[in-house]
């Protein structure tokens, strides 16, 4: 399995197929969901679980406001500035994955990462939480998503040339994928 024939254009731009197209909606449509109220929001973000009830020996409300439908849905509520980045990330680099493994692969590993993310993200804010490092808070977005595309293209292809829109700068692949994971953390 060589990588050299299936990129041809070296990173053009291009929507993919079916897949990337509806993901690219259904970020457009997410905004809507800013206008819900905040208690509806409240139930799609994801929370982290209570640790300290294990502590206390409370098994009961060990959940506490996490709800097992919000390892889906924290990935729907997004604010604007992550929503620009979801969406160019899905037009600039997800339809390339699209184009290279077929809609089928491509959204199962779509799938796969966005459980992931958010079993790590469920997990990482638990524990930051009951250790007293942060507050108990929901945390939200498809960040998870994001990276995951750019890492897989920086796996797949690194040394693929890409010219970012601001700044006007040509790096390669990898050099990009490691430069948005430094800017997140």
């Amino acid at each position: 399995y060589t990588i050299a024939p299936i990129i041809p254009r070296r990173f053009a731009m291009d929507t993919g197929g079916p897949l990337t197209v509806k993901l690219l909606w259904a970020s457009l449509a997410s905004l809507v969901l800013s206008l819900l109220p905040a208690g509806v929001i409240a139930y799609l973000v994801l929370w982290p679980l209570q640790f300290a009830a294990v502590a206390a020996g409370e098994w009961g409300s060990v959940l506490g406001n996490f709800r097992p439908w919000q390892l889906a849905t924290h990935l729907l509520v997004n604010s604007v500035w992550d929503l620009i980045f979801i969406a160019l990330t899905l037009l600039y680099f997800g339809g390339q994955l699209e184009s290279m493994w077929g809609t089928r692969r491509y959204g199962l590993f779509l799938a796969t990462c966005a459980l992931g993310a958010a079993v790590v993200q469920c997990l990482v804010t638990s524990l930051v939480a009951w250790l007293g490092l942060s507050a108990y808070q929901a945390s939200f977005g498809a960040s998870g998503l994001m990276y995951a595309i750019l890492f897989a293209l920086a796996y797949l292809a690194p040394y693929s040339p890409v010219r970012l829109l601001i700044p006007p700068v040509t790096m390669e692949m990898r050099t990009l994928a490691i430069v948005f994971a430094v800017i997140a953390f």
